[in-house]
């Protein structure tokens, strides 16, 4: 495996956000029936990847997290980059729509980490602060010990979450993030896929992607045959829930599949793909996202035809929008942060204390 940065795995970044914009644009408008048709095959598949799609976006993270030393500055950016979108949103929201929004919705977007709205950045955080001791286990424990803790992980979290009924979760998921870290962890410092062939990868992985999603959709559209909805209720459980084996496996697989690739050099894709984060966050701020799904892309319209080709622009001019507001905010406001003396504050009470 290669640590350094390449525009395969940008894009591949770039890939997991769109999946993910996507089933949160599906979700979040609320399709209740499904009809037997081309577009309604597509747009199901593009549509139940988004939590597959955290995962292979957690495990590019951490791949490269890997590698590099603890800086509060990346902590403090990315929460300066997060409450960015959350006030403002919020703000913006109250002015077109303060009837609606309520008083959770508000503080939501006041204090981005609480609630389920921004897990992922919030969790991630988390997982920051405890990279450099689990760097230390890593890199303490010989191949043997290595590989029984992540036996012992897989069994307590991803073997316990993917029996039936288990969808809530063994874990909460900044522990998720802190077994993930030890699991590619270990694949890397021992280079254990490096020999795998990168097609049978992306085979093993689109297969069992594309069965889980078709059990899923036949479940939608025929949910009167009871075989068929006992495993598409299973099948919808591995694709939401990120700490199942088949979830993870498949993003692992996709994973493997691009850093695999012949490494290429694309500064385009590699500022794009920069994109990708503050476009989670903007499209996921609690007060907003329904006035972004209602009023701005016609989520009640669309319900009613669901054309998978909209919910591809859907990303597409939220992915543009994103990228002007983001190239302002670093221009503008970036430095201010960075240089405020309460960040440099707790940059360097943060990084005095991991260097003793």
């Amino acid at each position: 495996m290669r640590c350094k940065r390449n525009s395969n795995i940008e894009c591949l970044r770039i890939i997991s956000m769109m999946m993910i914009v996507i089933g949160h644009y599906v979700g979040q408008n609320s399709v209740e029936t499904w009809n037997v048709s081309l577009n309604d095959v597509i747009l199901f598949l593009l549509s139940s990847g988004s939590r597959i799609a955290v995962n292979v976006f957690l495990i590019i993270g951490v791949y490269f997290m890997l590698d590099t030393k603890f800086k509060a500055e990346r902590i403090t950016s990315i929460y300066g980059q997060t409450i960015f979108y959350t006030y403002s949103l919020t703000i913006v929201s109250l002015f077109f729509n303060e009837s609606q929004i309520s008083v959770k919705a508000f503080l939501r977007g006041i204090i981005p980490f609480w609630g389920r709205a921004l897990w992922f950045v919030s969790a991630y955080i988390t997982l920051m602060f405890f990279a450099p001791y689990l760097n230390q286990i890593i890199h303490s424990c010989n191949k043997k010990k290595l590989r029984i803790l992540v036996i012992l992980c897989i069994l307590f979290v991803s073997f316990v979450s993917t029996l039936p009924n288990e969808q809530s979760g063994y874990l909460c998921d900044s522990i998720w993030f802190l077994i993930v870290y030890i699991i590619i962890g270990y694949l890397k410092k021992y280079k254990v896929f490096e020999k795998e062939n990168k097609i049978i990868l992306l085979l093993v992985g689109s297969g069992l992607y594309i069965c889980l999603v078709m059990l899923s959709y036949a479940t939608a559209v025929c949910n009167s045959n009871k075989f068929i909805t006992i495993f598409g209720m299973l099948s919808r459980q591995y694709l939401a829930d990120i700490r199942t084996i088949p979830n993870f496996a498949i993003a692992l697989c996709v994973f493997l599949f691009f850093i695999k690739c012949k490494e290429k050099d694309n500064d385009i894709i590699i500022k794009l793909a920069k994109t990708a984060f503050p476009t989670y966050v903007f499209h996921q701020v609690p007060a907003f996202y329904p006035i972004l799904w209602k009023y701005v892309y016609c989520g009640e319209n669309w319900r009613g035809r669901h054309l998978f080709i909209w919910t591809i622009f859907v990303f597409i001019t939220l992915f543009i929008i994103v990228s002007i507001i983001e190239t302002f905010r670093e221009k503008c406001l970036e430095s201010l942060w960075r240089n405020s003396k309460l960040v440099n504050k707790v940059n360097s009470k943060l990084n005095d204390l991991y260097e003793n």
